[in-house]
C-alpha cells in the first residue's frame, strides 16, 4: 500500500488494527547527512515489536528523512522546525520462539545501499556480516536483514540465501 499526501497517511496510520507496541524493543538511531551545500536531512529509523488485538506479534521498521521546515510550509505554521519529506513503514510477522517469520530481502531504491545511504562503515559489522557478504556478494544492509531474519544464524542464513536466490527472490539492489 503506498499513500501520498499528509491527510491519506494520516488516514492510514488511523485504518491500522489496534496494537499495544513493546517498548523495550524499541531500537533508534539517527544522524544528519549533509546533501548540498549548508543543506543537510536527517535520518531517523525506529524499528520494533508490537502485538495486535487478534494476538499476533508482529516487527516494524519505520524510517523518516527530515528536513528543515521550509519557509510558510505547513510544518513551519504549526511550530515544527522539520518537516517529514519520507515515511516508510515495512511490517513483518513473528514467530516468537522460532525468530522473525521469513520475508524477502527488501530492494534498495539506490545502488550503493539501502536508501540510497553509504555503506555501513567496515569497523561497525560483525564478524558474520562480512562473511555472509564475502559468501553470498551480498550488500552489506541485505546480509544484516538477512541475518535478523534467522536470529543470527550464520548457516541458517546461507541456506535461506540459497533457497530465495533459487527463487528468484533477491533483488539484484541487494547484491554486489
Amino acid at each position: 500500500m503506498i499513500m501520498k499526501g499528509p491527510s491519506n497517511i494520516a488516514r492510514a496510520l488511523v485504518d491500522l488494527p489496534k496494537s499495544r507496541h513493546n517498548l523495550g524493543s524499541f531500537v533508534v538511531d539517527s544522524w544528519e547527512d549533509k546533501i548540498a551545500d549548508g543543506f543537510s536531512v536527517l535520518m531517523v529509523f525506529v524499528n520494533g515489536e508490537f502485538d495486535e488485538q487478534s494476538g499476533h506479534t508482529r516487527s516494524f521498521s519505520r524510517s523518516f528523512v527530515l528536513i528543515p521546515a521550509t519557509p510558510n510550509s505547513e510544518a513551519q505554521r504549526a511550530g515544527f522546525p522539520t518537516e517529514i519529506v519520507s515515511d516508510q513503514l515495512r511490517l513483518t510477522g513473528l514467530q516468537k520462539k522460532q525468530g522473525p517469520a521469513p520475508t524477502v530481502i527488501l530492494a534498495s531504491s539506490s545502488s550503493s545501499t539501502s536508501g540510497g545511504l553509504p555503506p555501513i562503515p567496515a569497523s561497525l559489522l560483525s564478524g558474520q556480516v562480512v562473511a555472509l557478504m564475502n559468501a553470498t556478494r551480498l550488500k552489506d544492509f541485505a546480509a544484516v536483514e538477512l541475518l535478523e531474519m534467522v536470529g543470527n544464524d550464520y548457516d541458517r542464513a546461507i541456506q535461506k540465501f540459497q533457497e530465495l536466490y533459487r527463487s528468484g527472490s533477491v533483488p539484484t539492489t541487494s547484491m554486489q
